[in-house]
């Protein structure tokens, strides 16, 4: 329905005016739903509209197929590995958030990195703790996520 919305209200100089794109979890669930999206919509193409989440999102092209090579070179340490939101936190913001809330998430490490699975009810604190509790220094690389997806979209990756 975006797709359509996009397609059918261009810009006064007949380009595009809107540019929306999906943000999945680099689990099984997420990759699932990439693929989904991807092979359902045809106009809709990995790495241009729909993203992976993958701990390293470099930012040297916008080019499709050349950016899911060099995203797959990034994070090939930890390719067998699930990477979701919260597994951009620093271990010290998990661990203390852990202590306090009585939780003990299964993790799987590889290559200095860890995932973290995290029961369902469980997220939802962690995400109230981390609007409590983190500085900006916590937040590093949820900040170079978004940056990346900035410059995907082809906008300024430091911009307001």
């Amino acid at each position: 329905m975006m797709r359509q919305f996009i397609d059918l209200h261009p810009g006064r100089d007949g380009k595009v005016r809107y540019t929306i794109i999906a943000l999945v979890d680099g689990d099984s669930a997420g990759k699932d739903a990439a693929s989904i999206l991807t092979k359902k919509h045809m106009r809709l193409l990995l790495n241009r509209d729909v993203f992976v989440l993958q701990p390293v999102m470099p930012r040297q092209t916008r080019e499709p197929t050349t950016l899911g090579k060099g995203i797959a070179r990034a994070n090939e340490a930890w390719r067998q590995m699930a990477c979701e939101i919260e597994d951009l936190l620093p271990p010290d913001t998990i661990n203390v958030f852990c202590d306090e809330e009585g939780c003990t998430p299964r993790r799987m490490q590889a290559a200095g990195r860890t995932h973290y699975h995290f029961e369902r009810h469980t997220k939802a604190k962690l995400v109230r703790f981390v609007e409590r509790n983190a500085m900006l220094e916590d937040l590093e690389e949820q900040v170079e996520l978004l940056k990346s997806l900035r410059f995907y979209v082809g906008l300024d990756p430091d911009g307001v």
